[in-house]
């Protein structure tokens, strides 16, 4: 293959999102069941640290505001998360669990939890030492 050809298959960006995109689907049930989309449950999965705004939750998923926006919309629609009047500017007003969406959260944690742990236990612990500082290396872009 000359330089000027593109091989998709083992560009690195691809294979990486291919990754994400995999372990992403694999845990789709465990919040499905609860009618969430994968950008609810990372929203959830944020908001489980504590009160946020919509901006750090955009900041700390890497996720465009438009898209936690209405994610942060349909929660709050459903009564999973409320939010704290603060600010004209919704993305500066703090968020939280509602006792709804506290016990949902609860609900959930334990199957995403072990989820992890079957995953990392797909790896002998060099592996998966080696794959945490590349992925902490990586995340340094």
């Amino acid at each position: 293959m000359s330089k000027s050809e593109f091989d998709l298959d083992t560009f690195l960006p691809y294979r990486l999102s291919l990754l994400a995109n995999t372990v992403s689907k694999a845990l789709e049930p465990a919040y499905a069941t609860y009618a969430l989309t994968r950008t609810q449950w990372r929203v959830m999965a944020v908001l489980s640290s504590g009160e946020a705004t919509a901006q750090y939750i955009c900041q700390k998923t890497l996720m465009d505001k438009t898209t936690i926006s209405r994610a942060v919309k349909n929660l709050v629609e459903r009564g999973i998360v409320k939010r704290q009047p603060a600010h004209s500017d919704g993305r500066m007003s703090p968020l939280t669990f509602t006792t709804k969406g506290r016990q949902i959260f609860e609900q959930i944690a334990p199957t995403a939890r072990t989820f992890e742990t079957t995953l990392k236990q797909k790896l002998t612990p060099d592996q998966l030492k080696t794959l945490e500082t590349i992925i902490t290396h990586l995340l340094k872009l």
